[in-house]
């Protein structure tokens, strides 16, 4: 009977902790996690340039660059893989070949999406800047998507 008893405690115990670990953490990102301001402004002009569109037709070209690290090679969990983000040198090649599509593509706007500051996932590599920096005819603008 003693035995039963103690083995009873035990898986409480067990149960107890792996319970309250999650809450733990719950609880602590709640008090000390990202508290966004009040206000925030979305929307950061990164740079300028001034094109006046004077014609009939426009082109746009709207592309999710997937940070740069979802080339072929890559087996990214959501898809059923393994792997959430690939090599800095493949992130900086992709990065490159993004670059040069929409500088060939001269399309009059050019909406990207996943296109990473800093992040761990591309390697800290400010995406932004660099594509910014290769566009100087374009106006630049970034907004968050989640921190």
């Amino acid at each position: 009977m003693k035995q039963l008893k103690l083995t009873i405690k035990i898986v409480l115990f067990v149960i107890g902790i792996i319970v309250l670990i999650p809450v733990m953490l719950i609880v602590y990102e709640s008090i000390f996690g990202y508290k966004p301001a009040e206000s925030e402004n979305s929307l950061c002009l990164q740079q300028t340039a001034i094109n006046q569109l004077n014609k009939d037709t426009i082109t746009i070209l709207n592309w999710n660059i997937g940070y740069a690290g979802l080339g072929s090679e890559m087996d990214f969990f959501y898809d059923g893989g393994t792997k959430s983000y690939t090599t800095k040198s493949l992130t900086e090649t992709h990065l490159e070949k993004i670059i040069s599509f929409t500088k060939k593509s001269d399309a009059d706007f050019i909406l990207l999406q996943e296109v990473d500051i800093a992040s761990n996932r591309s390697h800290k590599i400010n995406e932004t800047e660099e594509i910014a920096n290769a566009l100087p005819n374009y106006s630049a603008f970034f907004a968050c998507n989640y921190k």
